[in-house]
């Protein structure tokens, strides 16, 4: 999936929790680095996975937005759309457009459990890392 089909995928996602797990996912798992942006990173991918349907490298890759405290949001590209940067200013916010898989957007790393005992992992492209599943 490219980056503009999931920031499609998130314009148009319902503005209400749903619970939409793939049914050959068991369990997933991840853990971050990013300092301050650990929680706002990892709830971008669990968001990715449970509500958008995302794979999990896809929710892993996908644009993240993290605010700070005060009244600066950090926004990758391509999430970064006029419209969404006119509404944050509209609401004192002052957006802060980032690099596409900008480093400092915090690095999430996955383990998706499937059913069928395989694995599948995500690491994040932000960061240097790799994912191998040994079986």
């Amino acid at each position: 999936m490219s980056s503009d089909q999931v920031v499609d995928r998130a314009r148009t996602w319902p503005q209400r929790w749903c619970y939409r797990a793939p049914p050959a996912a068991r369990s997933w798992h991840w853990g971050a680095a990013g300092s301050r942006r650990i929680i706002s990173a990892i709830l971008h991918v669990l968001s990715g996975v449970i509500d958008l349907g995302l794979d999990i490298t896809d929710a892993v890759a996908a644009p993240r937005v993290h605010g700070l405290v005060g009244r600066k949001v950090w926004i990758e590209r391509p999430a970064a759309s006029n419209a969404l940067l006119a509404r944050l200013r509209a609401r004192n916010r002052i957006p802060i457009v980032k690099s596409r898989l900008n480093f400092a957007m915090g690095s999430v790393n996955a383990l998706q459990l499937m059913t069928d005992g395989s694995a599948k992992g995500a690491a994040d492209p932000r960061r240097d890392g790799l994912v191998e599943v040994l079986s």
